[in-house]
């Protein structure tokens, strides 16, 4: 039993778990950019894939409830945002095409909300902490509205209703962290997941096509993300922050390559 519980499969650290997301994101991405429009129709990549943000959102969390200095941490995570989303105009006007790939507000915003509701709790500014709650709303509101045109705002002001899995994902996040047990935790995702399922059917049956970055049929098997969450061992693991900055535009930008040259 011991041994087990040595065992690097059995006992996954944060870094663990973000490498096995990793793993699982660029399954997903191969089929999406180089074999979607062709003959290949491997739909496991898909399902595969569905295992990354959760994980990724659980590492965030993590990151947030150890990080000495969550301030930092956000900052980061927004400067990231912001070269993701230079690189997609840059992308954009090179390939004559619309590319868009960039989840960072996920787990910006997440972290963003958890960071404001934890002052709030602690009584510190909380009038002034309500009020930096409400502005991502107004500001994506007002994004709405004006439409396409403000682009350009949204790289440096991101919109909080148009993140790819939608402000429930934000909401899977902000209820982890408050979580304490890992029970708790795999019980909501699996609500979650069927929440997504249930709200796939209702989507397909409208009219209107809502948030189909999360209510899609293949995104409900999130849910995979579970197992892995239960053998986390609540240590960081190795430093591999740079790597994974590094590895994220890097492996989409190859793909799209190999994507043009498949096609």
């Amino acid at each position: 039993m011991e041994r087990i519980k040595n065992n690097i499969f059995f006992n996954l650290s944060n870094t663990m778990l973000k490498i096995i997301g990793l793993v699982c994101m660029t399954i997903d991405h191969l089929y999406l950019y180089v074999f979607a429009n062709t003959t290949i129709n491997v739909s496991i990549f898909r399902i595969v894939g569905r295992i990354a943000a959760p994980l990724f959102l659980f590492a965030v969390i993590q990151a947030m409830r150890y990080s000495s200095d969550k301030k930092s941490y956000i900052f980061r995570l927004y400067k990231y945002h912001i070269c993701i989303c230079i690189l997609e105009i840059v992308l954009s006007y090179l390939l004559h095409s619309e590319i868009s790939f960039n989840v960072i507000p996920e787990w910006l915003f997440t972290a963003i909300y958890i960071y404001l509701i934890d002052m709030i709790i602690k009584k510190e500014h909380i009038i002034r902490h309500i009020v930096l709650m409400l502005i991502p709303i107004l500001v994506g509101i007002g994004s709405l509205i004006i439409g396409p045109s403000c682009s350009v705002i949204n790289v440096f002001l991101p919109n909080i209703f148009t993140i790819q899995y939608s402000p429930f994902f934000l909401i899977l996040g902000i209820g982890w962290y408050y979580m304490k047990k890992k029970k708790n935790q795999i019980v909501a995702l699996i609500f979650f997941s069927v929440f997504v399922l249930i709200g796939s059917y209702i989507v397909s049956a409208s009219q209107y096509w809502v948030y189909p970055g999360l209510f899609n049929y293949t995104q409900a098997w999130m849910v995979l993300a579970a197992p892995f969450i239960a053998l986390y061992n609540n240590r960081k693991g190795k430093n591999l922050k740079k790597f994974f900055y590094i590895y994220y535009p890097t492996h989409i930008c190859i793909f799209l390559l190999l994507g043009r040259f498949v096609h």
